[in-house]
């Protein structure tokens, strides 16, 4: 899923590029932020696709400033 909101917002077309896995790597999450929601009343400010959104322009801009 996260790959495919990455192309869609990049317009890349390719496959994704797997490296070899690095010590420490997490293997598998089952992140789940309900806890928190109830026991703090915590709520994201930011969805994931905003995120993700706001990510790619954020390193598309330090490119262009790596570039200059």
């Amino acid at each position: 899923e996260t790959f495919s909101a990455v192309q869609k917002l990049t317009g890349y077309s390719g496959k994704p590029k797997y490296s070899p896995e690095r010590e420490g790597d997490i293997k598998h999450s089952l992140a789940d932020i309900s806890r928190a929601q109830k026991s703090l009343g915590y709520a994201p400010k930011v969805n994931f696709e905003e995120g993700l959104r706001r990510t790619v322009a954020w390193y598309r801009t330090q490119m262009k400033l790596a570039v200059v």
